[in-house]
């Protein structure tokens, strides 16, 4: 199946690199035409569907993928799971998209952040520090990650306690999704769902 992915980063970024290995091993007859890097979340919901658009129609994808961090939110207000459901598909709408192409987008609300998902595997971050030091380490989380406060403040501190340095998604992010087991990643509900949806054989 021809999967088309839209994430908020950089182009080449951290989010584009760890949810196109993601997609590969989850299932290796997935093909991923092409990701859309949109920068952060506004950038995402204003763009998002007539990236849509242009993923079915140019590129020619059977399935899009839209996944974007929870966190931070946008407002003064906490960040909200259905508000940024609603906006993306406002934007779905405008972009004027027919109701064939709507059951083929899936919206994934990663819980809560990229790094969420890399801290449901503490033997995939000992290795990967493991790699720097040359020495073994001992990293206790909990088993549901999605429990954790600032992930990516958790990595850093981590990061920071066994090798002096700071955690950098861009280097290690994908780093440590390569060393993850994917019965480790399932405990994060928003990666269960995102596996689900790629899987699936319908749209």
């Amino acid at each position: 199946m021809k999967v088309g992915l839209i994430v908020e980063c950089a182009p080449e970024g951290t989010d584009k690199k760890v949810y196109e290995y993601l997609a590969r091993r989850l299932d290796s007859t997935i093909e991923v035409v092409r990701s859309i890097t949109l920068i952060n979340k506004k950038t995402l919901i204003e763009l998002c569907g007539e990236s849509v658009k242009a993923l079915l129609e140019i590129d020619k994808c059977e399935k899009v993928i839209i996944a974007w961090d929870l966190e931070p939110s946008m407002s003064k207000h906490p960040p909200c799971r259905f508000n940024d459901c609603q906006s993306i598909k406002a934007s779905l709408d405008a972009a004027q998209l027919t109701a064939p192409q709507l059951e083929c987008v899936h919206l994934i609300c990663v819980e809560k952040e990229l790094e969420t998902l890399l801290l449901a595997d503490n033997q995939a971050i000992e290795k990967c520090l493991c790699k720097i030091t040359g020495q073994s380490h001992n990293i206790k989380l909990p088993k549901n990650p999605e429990y954790l406060s600032n992930p990516k403040k958790r990595l850093n501190q981590i990061f920071k306690e066994h090798t002096g340095r700071m955690y950098e998604d861009r280097r290690h992010a994908e780093e440590i999704a390569k060393l993850a087991k994917l019965t480790k990643l399932r405990r994060c509900s928003s990666f269960a769902r995102f596996a689900a949806k790629l899987q699936s054989k319908t749209l």
